[in-house]
């Protein structure tokens, strides 16, 4: 019998980063203020680490256990400040719980407890005290939904004992209420032997965290800096006399408002003589030099009026929303359309959004998170709405797979990057699940779903080599929304992407296509309508790995039903076998750091690295997808690397 103990910690920004955005999130630069623990019989705050690791060493023996709410930010911070935990601590999370019973919080629930937080925050007038959106797998949401306790709110006052005791002791009541959840969902053993796994898998990697290169990071920083002034000035040149006619018409504009004011002034004066006259043009004179000061001497191409302006009525485009014909829009899907058809100019504007995005945001962020040479990003098991791992602190899912940004991550001094991504494992999934004879042949075969695609879209009888180098445009198409089409997008979206790579296809022409394209894959959208149809009734549906998924609301069926189902399979067959990689390993030696998409980015031991790609590769390559049809491969690309990169 075990003895448990949930515990939950309060933080603040460390002192020296209380101007540090999210310093109370950051292991690093965080502080802790109180930490909470508590039990069936037993709960105490303690106000330092070092008196809690006193009451650590009179209760951790081989059968405690410590549970959390969102335990790997807990612990972190905990082992960070020094507690003496390890990660093997991670006993149990009642966050992770949730994610794996099939009993979500209602979508009527969650629209009341935000009601009911939207008023509050009503009454508190927008002050400090106001109350973030929790979200279905918060605390202060699941404790009042399945425990039934009142509804309670965080505090302003980071060292407020009653409210951590309350948090730690709705953490403990929780973890033994959704026990009893899991056995009658028959999820527990996903629970404990998958999601926990991996769980302390990933808290392992955010402890770690991957090095930045910080002298590639300035020296990268340095050259975008001077691309982004030398697309302004190229694109004002290229802009000159649209920039001219834009001010002229904007100072037109103020002189007559001014003159128009002025005229109405002096006919209001009740003594118009020579002086009033003279007094009352005067001001007014002086006002319209002033806001005419004011103006701008160039278009502000970050404000969407000027920038309609500039392509719609000076240089005549259309810049009709492909998405809504009743709508004009700057937004990237028109620009790429434009800069598909020719207009230099416009792929020179959408390399200056790249480039001003880049240097002001991307590469300042890396900076400022970056401790001690390295990144800690957060991985979030429950992060997606498709179940997908996710990540933040930073998104190190959204670094461009260019080399030149991934090779900012390095490995140490005598290690080096085993990087492993599972190949189109999507279409896979999809073929394993659907058991469509089209799309089973097609993978056992070992040819390319995007190229087939190809060859549907555009009609053409061509093998994938061919495809791949003659048909670069239209594969590119057809790799950005084949699978969108099985999820649940429709002929607008197919028409959207063909026109920004300058296909000129009618509406009519995509429903032509999409029509083709459904009978090739007549089985998947078969299976996708029985799904739809069971997620509408409330079913839970279940994932290659077991991991039970439920849509909570009725009207994200159609659009994310499907594509949850096996987003969450391919994400949890990524962390699985990289778990029993990690298992397989010696953990001194190879570890994996960073989880992207299908991706995985472990370090070794620089002797030790083709031993430990050898067990990553197998281990991903390891699954047996049986299907009626023959097995279906599963296939992992990559190698070992100074740094990240394919």
């Amino acid at each position: 019998m075990s003895n448990i103990y949930a515990i939950d910690i309060e933080t603040a920004p460390g002192y020296g980063f209380e101007n540090f955005e999210d310093a109370a999130l950051d292991h690093h630069r965080n502080r802790i203020t109180l930490i909470a623990v508590a039990s069936k019989d037993f709960g105490k705050v303690f106000t330092s680490v070092s008196d809690f690791n006193s009451w650590l060493g009179t209760v951790k023996q081989s059968n405690t256990r410590f549970v959390y709410h969102n335990g790997k930010f807990d612990l972190k911070t905990l082992i960070t400040k020094g507690a003496h935990l390890t990660v093997d601590d991670y006993g149990g999370d009642t966050m992770l719980q949730a994610v794996a019973h099939s009993n979500k919080v209602s979508e009527f629930y969650l629209k009341q407890y935000e009601a009911d937080r939207s008023a509050i925050n009503k009454e508190l007038g927008g002050t400090k005290n106001v109350h973030r959106r929790a979200g279905q797998y918060s605390l202060k949401v699941l404790a009042p939904y399945i425990l039934g306790v009142p509804r309670f709110w965080e505090t302003a006052n980071h060292e407020n004992v009653e409210y951590a005791l309350k948090d730690a002791t709705y953490t403990y009541e929780l973890h033994e209420a959704q026990q009893a959840l899991l056995a009658t969902d028959n999820t527990l053993d996903f629970y404990e032997n998958k999601i926990m796994n991996w769980a302390r898998m990933l808290l392992r990697a955010e402890l770690a965290g991957i090095t930045l290169d910080g002298d590639k990071l300035r020296d990268e920083w340095d050259k975008e800096e001077i691309r982004k002034i030398e697309l302004e000035e190229e694109l004002y040149d290229l802009w000159a006399e649209g920039n001219r006619r834009y001010v002229d018409q904007e100072r037109n504009s103020v002189r007559l408002t001014y003159a128009a004011k002025m005229d109405t002034a002096v006919k209001k004066l009740k003594h118009p003589t020579p002086e009033a006259v003279m007094r009352t043009t005067s001001r007014y004179e002086a006002l319209m030099d002033a806001a005419l000061a004011k103006l701008p001497t160039r278009i502000n191409l970050n404000s969407p009026t000027q920038l309609s302006w500039l392509l719609r009525d000076y240089l005549g485009l259309d810049i009709t929303d492909p998405m809504d014909e009743d709508e004009e829009s700057t937004g990237k899907l028109v620009l790429q359309g434009l800069a598909a058809k020719g207009h230099k100019d416009i792929a020179t504007f959408l390399s200056l959004r790249e480039s001003h995005k880049l240097a002001t945001a991307f590469f300042p962020s890396y900076k400022e998170k970056a401790y001690n040479g390295k990144l800690h990003t957060t991985f979030r098991i429950e992060g997606a709405r498709t179940g997908r791992l996710s990540c933040s602190g930073p998104n190190l899912q959204q670094v461009p797979r260019s080399a030149r940004f991934r090779s900012l991550f390095r490995a140490r001094p005598g290690h080096k990057l085993v990087v492993y991504d599972l190949g189109a494992i999507e279409p896979v999934v999809i073929a394993y699940l659907t058991e469509d004879p089209t799309l089973c042949k097609l993978l056992i075969e070992g040819k390319n779903f995007h190229s087939n695609n190809v060859r549907i879209f555009f009609d053409v009888d061509a093998d994938d080599k061919t495809v791949k180098a003659k048909y670069a445009v239209e594969r590119d198409l057809a790799k950005e929304v084949g699978l969108a089409l099985m999820y649940g997008a429709g002929p607008r979206r197919l028409m959207m992407s063909a026109q920004k790579r300058g296909f000129e296809w009618t509406f009519a022409k995509c429903k032509q296509i999409y029509s083709r394209f459904k009978a090739a894959y007549r089985p998947v959208f078969d299976f996708k309508a029985d799904l739809d149809a069971s997620l509408e009734g409330g079913a839970p549906m279940e994932n290659v790995l077991g991991r039970k998924l439920k849509i909570i609301n009725s009207e994200d069926v159609y659009m994310k039903g499907f594509n949850t189902l096996i987003q969450s399979s391919a994400s949890d067959m990524l962390l699985n076998a990289a778990f029993k990689a990690s298992q397989e390993l010696d953990s001194a030696k190879a570890y994996p750091l960073l989880f992207v998409h299908d991706e995985v980015v472990s370090e070794s031991e620089e002797t030790y690295a083709p031993h430990a790609a050898m067990v990553l590769k197998s281990q991903l390559e390891g699954y047996k997808l049986n299907t009626a049809h023959g097995l279906i491969p599963v296939t992992a690309e990559g190698g070992i690397y100074d740094c990240w990169q394919k």
